[in-house]
């Protein structure tokens, strides 16, 4: 069983899945949180994620080896996921560390967050009547959505 939501755990969703009736056991879970965990751990060099995300998320992390970090711990790199305990100050350390430079890596891949770089990035200021540069980039990325369906 998959799901694109990093915000619980897999024992929620083999949970869930058991109140329906289905048993599943719990290595047959696969939340989005611990497949980018398990990527960043097994592809890249990178150990120490400040993590934009849940507890669940903060976990999966641990899970898979990593060892997640506060803003003044020497991050080496952004992880975000859905994060529904999301704060200004947790946003604003992720701004700045991706500012100085740190990989942001999110998951899952939206075609509709990948645009030009600029104080728009990422949902853009085309949904709050941005420049139109911003328009032609959210325009060419809805094209990308219909390719990808």
């Amino acid at each position: 069983m998959l799901t694109n939501n990093s915000s619980k755990s897999r024992d929620v969703y083999r949970d869930r899945l058991a109140s329906l009736g289905m048993q599943v056991a719990l290595d047959q879970v696969l939340t989005s949180g611990e497949a980018s965990a398990d990527w960043l751990f097994h592809h890249t060099a990178l150990r120490r994620p400040f993590v934009l995300g849940t507890p669940a998320l903060v976990e999966a992390c641990e899970r898979a080896g990593l060892t997640p970090v506060g803003y003044d711990q020497d991050p080496d790199c952004v992880l975000l996921g859905f994060d529904t305990t999301l704060t200004y100050a947790r946003l604003a350390d992720a701004c700045l560390l991706v500012a100085a430079g740190l990989a942001l890596l999110r998951h899952p891949r939206r075609p509709h967050l990948h645009r030009s770089p600029g104080p728009s990035a990422g949902r853009g200021g085309h949904d709050r009547g941005g420049r139109g540069d911003d328009r032609q980039a959210a325009n060419g990325a809805g094209q990308a959505r219909k390719e990808h369906v």
